[in-house]
């Protein structure tokens, strides 16, 4: 129930570094790496080669370099680079290093939205709510409206006990995205914690219609509730 967001900042052009050759699906990573060895791609071009990497899904391969990048002067102090990084560190289960580069990346450029988002989403896993907040608002002011930013935020609320702003943040989530099974799932669960029954049921059969009526603790919840 607790979807995360990670932020990837670059453009996403396809004419990148010196590789237009290289297929998307098809990295010559050998080539990748020797282009920033030798310091033959600009910061700008190897953000963007980045984004799209982390797009693609080729977070180990990004993981091998970072090293590597983060050994070179024109590379370790790019705010993009190291939230792109934090990316790829984060979605291969190293969360702790993707806190220090997002960290880092805020330190250098401290009005970056994405790595707030991102910051943010860490706090919230590790159950540090308000610290949380600080920068899932942040970002929420400062990038377009985004479903799963309210549903963080959502959640962080309802772990405080701030049940009207983690409602009022699940409705804004639905609004923006409005086939958020999580977000109607956690919903009906907040509105049957106030006793607000028959709007909560409303709520589960709109969840159970988007799961296909797979989920079975929700059809049950349905039919106590109508009963």
């Amino acid at each position: 129930m607790n979807k995360v967001i990670i932020y990837s900042t670059a453009l996403f052009f396809l004419t990148l570094i010196h590789a237009q050759d290289l297929e998307i699906s098809e990295f010559n990573w050998g080539k990748i790496r020797k282009s920033i060895d030798d310091e033959k791609i600009s910061a700008s071009e190897l953000a963007e080669l980045l984004e799209i990497a982390n797009e693609y899904g080729f977070h180990s391969d990004i993981c091998e370099l970072s090293d590597l990048i983060l050994s070179k002067d024109n590379y370790k102090n790019n705010p993009h680079i190291l939230n792109e990084l934090g990316t790829s560190a984060f979605n291969t289960g190293h969360q702790g290093d993707s806190a220090i580069l997002f960290k880092k990346a805020l330190a250098i450029y401290p009005g970056f939205p994405e790595a707030h988002a991102n910051l943010g989403v860490i706090y919230r896993i590790k159950g540090e709510y308000e610290t949380a907040l600080e920068h899932l608002k942040f970002a929420i002011d400062n990038l377009p409206p985004n479903a799963t930013l309210f549903y963080n935020i959502s959640i962080c609320y309802e772990r405080l006990n701030m049940l009207e702003e983690a409602e009022n943040n699940l409705r804004k989530t639905i609004e923006i995205d409005n086939k958020f099974k999580d977000a109607y799932k956690t919903l009906a669960y907040l509105l049957i914690s106030q006793d607000k029954d028959e709007e909560a049921l409303n709520v589960l059969r709109v969840y159970s219609g988007l799961v296909g009526g797979k989920d079975e603790d929700a059809l049950m919840l349905i039919k106590q509730l109508s009963d």
